[in-house]
């Protein structure tokens, strides 16, 4: 069983890989192989929340996601989604 802080700090760290790219190049694209399944919905939601759109795709026997900014620029949501979530889960006492 995966522990809740393993997950925190997965979370956190496919958030910062997803915003520092895209704040630094926001027509650039992010393509990630060898994630689990649950890493690959973490990635979904974190695009979905930061207005990217991904994709997951089969290549070469290998399961993949592609993520592109649709828009010309890219602001950095503030709170991130790692933050928002915790946020919110320590006011309902989770």
């Amino acid at each position: 069983m995966i522990s809740k802080h393993y997950k925190s700090i997965l979370f956190q760290g496919l958030e910062e890989k997803i915003t520092d790219k895209f704040t630094t190049n926001p027509n650039s694209e992010f393509v990630c192989e060898d994630r689990s399944s649950f890493e690959r919905l973490l990635l979904h939601a974190l695009c979905a929340y930061n207005g990217l759109n991904s994709h997951s795709f089969d290549f070469a026997g290998k399961r993949l996601v592609r993520v592109e900014n649709p828009h010309h620029s890219f602001f950095k949501r503030d709170p991130g989604l790692c933050s928002y979530l915790s946020e919110r889960m320590n006011k309902q006492g989770c």
